[in-house]
């Protein structure tokens, strides 16, 4: 039998979850000792975690759009659950707010104010060195000025909103 790690790079992650969901060791309960590293208590919302996890990797893996579209929802807690008081709960914003509470993520952000400028200015940094996105706008990327970007970035955050 190939050891476990061989195992688990080549399952799709619907098989992990459902191996992960359905795994017990003598007395102990493999998702529940999982979902405690995620400092999430509650077994139902980890289940909804995963398979909102494993929707927004299936639509990215299988070139699907992940904006301009309703998600699986997941209800929220700590951060995750602050942050999102103010969006709706199904869309891009969120799935983003979700991954980033996952990853363990959020700390660093004191609001959701915070976290939408921070995110954007980090896209707009990695946007300017793209060389690709460079080559393909005819090197417009290159040309804007700080107000340009300013005026972009201000009409995201107002659309990311809504």
């Amino acid at each position: 039998m190939p050891p476990f790690k061989y195992l688990i790079e080549s399952a799709t992650l619907g098989s992990v979850i459902s191996f992960i969901r359905s795994l017990k060791i003598g007395n102990s309960d493999i998702e529940a000792e999982v979902s405690r590293h995620f400092n999430i208590s509650n077994a139902q919302t980890f289940k909804h975690y995963l398979e909102r996890l494993s929707e927004i990797r299936n639509r990215a893996a299988h070139g699907g759009r992940l904006f301009n579209r309703t998600f699986r929802s997941a209800s929220g807690i700590g951060k995750f659950q602050t942050f999102r008081a103010s969006i709706s709960t199904h869309k891009a914003l969120d799935v983003a707010l979700f991954l980033h509470f996952m990853l363990n993520q959020l700390q660093e952000y004191r609001s959701f104010e915070d976290f939408k400028h921070k995110q954007i200015a980090k896209l707009f940094q990695k946007l300017k060195k793209d060389s690709l996105s460079s080559m393909e706008s005819f090197d417009l990327i290159k040309k804007y000025t700080k107000h340009d970007t300013n005026r972009i970035k201000r009409k995201i955050i107002e659309r990311m909103s809504i």
